[in-house]
C-alpha cells in the first residue's frame, strides 16, 4: 500500500512539475519579450493577438501544473512528518524522482547557459546584433526557471540527508546522477575544445576561414560558449564527487565509479589514438610525396596541425583521468571482485582493440609484399600516389597498434606473475583469449579457403598478375590470422598448465592433490546417530583403499569441547577444561 502510494505521489509530481517548468518559461520568455521590445511584427502578422494567445496558453498550462504539483509534493513532504518518516526519506522512489528532477533541470540550465553565451559573444562580433533579443529571450528564461527547480530540489536533498544520509540504493541513484552529468558535460567540453582549436588553427596557418574583423569571430562565439558552458557544470560536478571520494569508503568501493572512469579513457583513448594516427598518415603522405597540397590546397602544417591538436587536447583528458583512477586504486585497502573484473575487462577491451588495428596493418602490409615479389597486378599499376597511401596506411595501423597493444599487453602479463591464478583464470581474460582465438580461426578459415578456391580455379589455365593480387589479400589474411592464433593459443596453453592440480578420486569427490601423506581429522555430530552411521558408511566406500577411517564414540561432548581440548584451548562451557575426555570421531 505504501508502495503504491509513492509511486502515484511521486510520479504526478514529476509530471506536473514538468508541466509548471514548461509553463513557468514560456510565460517568462513572452514577459521579457514585452519588457525588451522584440521585432516580433517582422514573423508574426498580428502582435496583440500573438501575446494573447500564448499568455492564455502557458498562464493555463502554468496554473494547472502548479495546482497540481503542489498538492501532491505537499502530501509527499507530510509523509516525513509520520512517526516512520525517516523511512520516507530513504525511500528508493523519493530519490529517484529527486534525483531525475536534477538531472533534467541540470542539463536544460547548461544548454540554455551555452546558447545565452553564444548570443551575447555573438552580439560582440558585430554580426548578430539585429537579432540579438530575439535570440536572449528564450533561453534566459530556461536558465532562470529550471535554476530555481534545480535549487529547490538540491534543497530537498541535502534536507533529507542531514536527518538521514544516503545508503545502498539511494547512494546510487546519486552517483547516476553525478556521474550523467559529468560525462555529457566533460564530452561537451572535450568536443568544442578539439573544434576551437581546429578552426584557430586552420585560421592561423591556411586562413582557410575567414578571421572576421571583430574582437570575437563569429566562428568562434559557439565553440566559446559551449566550453564555458559545459567547463562550469563538469568542475562543480566532478569537484563534489572527488570530494565524497575522500571521504567515504563507500564512494571509494563503488563499481558504477569505475564504469565512469573506465568509459572516459576508453573514449579519450580512441580519439587520441585515432587523431595520432591521422597525424602519421598525412605526415608520411607528404614525406612520401605524395602531392596532397595541389588536391586539398592545404599546406602541410594545417593538416598535419588538425590532427595534432585534438590528440593533444584528448590526450591530457586521458593523462588526467587515469591519474584519478590511480589516486583511486591508492585509497583502496582492497580490491572488490567487481571493482578488479572492470579494470581488467577495461585493459583487455583496449588491448583487442589495438591488436584488431595491428592484424589489419600486418595483413596490408603481406598482401603488398606478396604483390610485389610475385609481380602481381595491383603493384604493377600502382602510381606514386597509390604507392604513397598505401605504405602510409599499413604503416600508421601497425605502429599505432603494435605500440597501444604492446604497452597493454606487457603490463597484463605481469599481472599475471603479481596475481597469478586469479589474474589468469579471470572472466575478461578469458573472453578476450577466446574472442582472438575465435577471430584469428575464422580469419585463417575464410583466407585458406579464398587461397585454394583460388588455386583450384587456376588448374589448366596460365597464372596472371590478376591471379597474384586475388591470393595476396588471402595470403597476407591467412599468415596473420595463424601468426595470431599460434601465439594466443600459446598463452592459453600456458594459462591452463599453471592451474593448480587437482585429483578426482571419486564421481562427484574431487580432492586437491598433496605432495605428501597426511591425517584428516573429521567431527561430526548428529541427532539422528542411525542417519549418521549410514552416511559414514557411504563415505567409506567411495574413499580411495589407502585412506583409513576410524570412529570412536565420545559420549556427550559438543564439537566445542572436543575442538578446545584438540587444540589446547579451554571451551567456552569449560573454562577450567576439567570435563572428562570420553572419545573423538576421526578419519585419516
Amino acid at each position: 500500500m505504501q508502495i503504491a502510494r509513492r509511486v502515484y505521489l511521486y510520479l504526478v509530481s514529476i509530471i506536473s512539475l514538468i508541466m509548471l517548468l514548461v509553463g513557468a518559461t514560456s510565460l517568462l520568455r513572452l514577459l521579457l519579450q514585452l519588457w525588451l521590445d522584440t521585432r516580433l511584427s517582422n514573423y508574426v502578422d498580428n502582435v496583440n493577438t500573438y501575446f494573447r494567445d500564448e499568455f492564455s496558453l502557458y498562464g493555463a498550462i502554468t496554473l494547472v501544473g502548479a495546482i497540481v504539483w503542489l498538492t501532491h509534493w505537499i502530501l509527499a513532504q507530510r509523509s516525513l512528518l509520520a512517526p516512520k518518516g525517516e523511512l520516507e526519506r530513504q525511500s528508493v522512489l523519493r530519490k529517484l524522482m529527486v534525483y531525475m528532477t536534477l538531472g533534467v533541470t541540470a542539463l536544460v540550465v547548461f544548454t540554455s547557459a551555452a546558447s545565452v553565451l553564444e548570443a551575447f559573444l555573438a552580439y560582440f562580433s558585430d554580426l548578430d546584433r539585429p537579432y540579438f533579443i530575439e535570440r536572449i529571450s528564450d533561453p534566459v528564461a530556461r536558465v532562470l526557471v529550471y535554476s530555481a527547480g534545480w535549487l529547490y530540489y538540491w534543497k530537498v536533498r541535502s534536507d533529507d540527508n542531514r536527518v538521514v544520509p544516503e545508503a545502498k540504493h539511494a547512494s546510487t541513484l546519486r552517483r547516476w546522477y553525478f556521474y550523467v552529468v559529468n560525462y555529457i558535460a566533460l564530452t561537451v567540453l572535450a568536443l568544442n575544445l578539439a573544434s576551437l582549436a581546429d578552426q584557430t588553427w586552420q585560421v592561423i596557418t591556411g586562413r582557410t576561414i575567414s578571421p572576421g574583423s571583430s574582437f570575437i569571430p563569429m566562428w568562434a562565439t559557439a565553440a566559446l560558449a559551449w566550453i564555458v558552458a559545459s567547463l562550469a557544470i563538469w568542475l562543480w560536478h566532478w569537484t563534489w564527487v572527488q570530494h565524497q571520494i575522500t571521504i567515504s569508503e563507500d564512494e571509494q568501493h563503488s563499481p558504477l565509479r569505475k564504469v565512469y572512469l573506465y568509459m572516459v579513457l576508453i573514449q579519450m583513448i580512441i580519439v587520441t589514438l585515432t587523431s595520432a594516427a591521422l597525424f602519421l598518415y598525412t605526415l608520411l603522405r607528404y614525406t612520401l610525396g605524395d602531392n596532397l597540397a595541389e588536391q586539398s590546397g592545404e599546406s602541410l602544417l594545417t593538416a598535419t596541425g588538425v590532427n595534432v591538436l585534438p590528440a593533444l587536447i584528448y590526450g591530457v583528458f586521458w593523462w588526467y583521468h587515469d591519474l584519478a583512477l590511480k589516486a583511486d586504486t591508492a585509497l583502496l585497502v582492497e580490491e572488490l571482485p567487481l571493482q578488479a573484473n572492470l579494470r581488467r575487462l577495461y585493459h583487455y577491451l583496449i588491448t583487442l582493440i589495438s591488436l584488431s588495428v595491428l592484424a589489419i596493418g600486418l595483413a596490408r602490409l603481406l598482401r603488398v609484399l606478396a604483390d610485389f615479389w610475385l609481380h602481381g597486378q595491383a603493384t604493377s599499376n600502382f602510381t606514386r600516389q597509390a604507392w604513397s597511401d598505401e605504405i602510409s596506411m599499413f604503416t600508421t595501423l601497425i605502429l599505432v597498434g603494435a605500440s597501444v597493444w604492446f604497452f597493454y599487453w606487457r603490463r597484463l602479463q605481469q599481472q599475471t606473475v603479481v596475481e597469478g591464478a586469479e589474474e589468469r583464470f579471470s572472466l575478461p581474460r578469458r573472453i578476450y583469449l577466446y574472442l582472438v582465438l575465435f577471430g584469428s580461426v575464422v580469419a585463417l578459415l575464410f583466407g585458406t579457403a579464398w587461397l585454394f578456391y583460388q588455386i583450384f580455379k587456376l588448374i589448366g589455365t596460365v597464372v596472371t598478375g590478376s591471379f597474384i593480387s586475388d591470393i595476396s589479400w588471402a595470403l597476407g589474411i591467412t599468415i596473420t590470422g595463424g601468426t595470431i592464433l599460434a601465439y594466443h593459443l600459446r598463452t592459453l596453453i600456458l594459462d591452463l598448465k599453471a592451474r593448480p592440480a587437482v585429483k578426482i578420486e571419486a564421481p562427484g569427490v574431487a580432492v586437491p592433490a598433496e605432495a605428501g601423506g597426511g591425517s584428516l581429522l573429521l567431527l561430526v555430530e548428529s541427532s539422528n546417530p542411525a542417519d549418521l552411521q549410514s552416511s559414514l558408511d557411504s563415505l567409506k566406500k567411495i574413499l580411495p583403499p589407502e585412506v583409513q577411517m576410524q570412529t570412536l564414540p565420545v559420549g556427550k561432548l559438543t564439537l566445542a569441547e572436543i575442538t578446545a581440548r584438540i587444540t589446547g584451548r579451554a571451551s567456552p562451557d569449560d573454562p577450567a577444561g576439567k570435563q572428562e575426555h570420553k572419545g573423538l570421531v576421526a578419519s585419516g
